[in-house]
């Protein structure tokens, strides 16, 4: 699903502006190098990334995620 919010966000992998796309917990998760679970957690219950609530679930800016991974060290796994 992607989202327009009215502010661009800079694509890393790219360098460029692109639209700041609305993720699901999976996904973003998955750039945190988390479990889906533990990122659900931290968001609702320690107010650490902001997110939307969405019916029964959360979703994420792309943006708050990769400002999220700056601004703390994730080593993902493999």
């Amino acid at each position: 699903m992607q989202s327009d919010t009215g502010f661009p966000c800079i694509n890393q992998r790219e360098g460029k502006m692109t639209e700041n796309r609305i993720i699901d917990t999976k996904t973003a998760a998955d750039m945190l190098g988390l479990k889906p679970n533990t990122l659900y957690k931290w968001a609702k219950y320690k107010k650490s990334i902001p997110y939307i609530d969405y019916g029964m679930s959360i979703r994420f800016y792309e943006c708050d995620v990769i400002e999220f991974r700056k601004q703390h060290y994730f080593k993902k796994e493999h």
